[in-house]
């Protein structure tokens, strides 16, 4: 198990190669679009592409955040263009055009403008399509691998081309205002490495505002991104009238879904060695609300969320060597550890 263990290290670390295929698997973000499928050996291909989709696709519940926040300090102009890029939205999405990602690299001149290199390009009018390039969406980190834009990064991105949709051309402002929305944003994301300043493996959050609803929650895994979010609601309940029994699980005698729930403080815990395989644990606080009209809601740490999930290598001994969540391996549980069942009965 160690040298599996260390195996894993030295990939996610970037000291032997790793796979920049984007594959599918099950419980994984939609296919994207690119300008030419395929891509070179080694850059990292995949994560930074998801998580363009991911921003794109959840885009009305972060610019909601901003149009509700004081924090975000919008002007009357900011105001009226962030709700013509909300309400467009699905005008963008019925135009079928998405996100398109494309190469500089590969297509010279593709992203040459007024001869500047961009990131991104689009039209001026709602449904044109967004071109990002691939060769900028990707940055090196200090250990000399290279690591994709984070969500707030590509949120900013995604609010500065939405904005030429509704009219406005210049650069300067749509900077200011997409990042006005990433730093809301950034409020309400928590990221949690395996390894510090390395984003291969980890577990992000992105919790509400208003506690009457559910966080989104990504697991990354090398250049793999899996939605939680709908699992992670599905395992959560409130506690009510619990008898406590020290030596069985307490016995709920009345239990209903929180109204909302938000997680924080989520940490790596441990590889579990409770069997030959490896194991991933996370564990994370909880503070759920229930009961309308109520004031009743768990904010103590005996309420966690646990996350368990395995791993699997593919492309062993080949340049297309990495890891993948393996089938059917996740599990997460919504843990309550009052003070009483730490009491054992001889």
């Amino acid at each position: 198990m160690k040298l599996r263990i260390a195996l894993l290290m030295m990939l996610t670390l970037g000291l032997i190669p790793w796979s920049s295929a984007i594959e599918v698997a099950p419980g994984a973000v939609s296919l994207i679009r690119t300008w030419r499928p395929g891509d070179d050996v080694n850059n990292g291909s995949g994560l930074a592409e998801k998580t363009f989709v991911h921003a794109f696709a959840s885009l009305d519940r972060y610019l909601g955040l901003c149009l509700h926040s004081q924090i975000c300090r919008l002007s009357e102009k900011d105001r009226a263009v962030l709700t013509a890029i909300q309400e467009t939205l699905p005008l963008q999405n019925e135009a079928h055009s998405g996100l398109i990602f494309a190469s500089e690299r590969e297509e010279p001149g593709t992203f040459i403008i007024d001869g500047e290199l961009k990131i991104a390009k689009t039209g001026s009018k709602v449904g044109a399509p967004i071109y990002l390039n691939r060769d900028l969406i990707y940055r090196l980190s200090p250990d000399g691998g290279l690591q994709p834009l984070a969500l707030g990064e590509a949120v900013s991105i995604l609010v500065h081309e939405l904005g030429h949709h509704q009219g406005e051309m210049d650069h300067t402002y749509l900077d200011v205002l997409g990042n006005k929305v990433a730093l809301v944003l950034q409020h309400h994301i928590s990221e949690s490495p395996l390894l510090p300043m390395n984003t291969r493996l980890s577990l992000i959050v992105i919790n509400g505002d208003t506690g009457r609803d559910y966080p989104q929650i990504l697991l990354n895994v090398f250049d793999q991104q899996y939605d939680l979010s709908s699992l992670f609601a599905d395992q959560m309940k409130c506690h009510f009238q619990l008898v406590p029994l020290p030596i069985l699980d307490e016995i709920s005698v009345k239990e209903q879904k929180p109204k909302g729930v938000m997680i924080h403080n989520v940490h790596w815990t441990r590889f579990s060695e409770a069997s030959p395989e490896d194991k991933f644990v996370l564990e994370g606080n909880l503070t759920k609300f229930c009961e309308d009209g109520s004031t009743f809601k768990n904010t103590n740490k005996d309420h966690k969320a646990r996350f368990t999930f395995q791993l699997d290598q593919v492309g062993a001994g080949t340049q297309a060597q990495t890891w993948v969540l393996k089938a059917d391996s996740l599990e997460i549980k919504d843990k309550y550890d009052p003070w009483w069942k730490f009491i054992r009965l001889p």
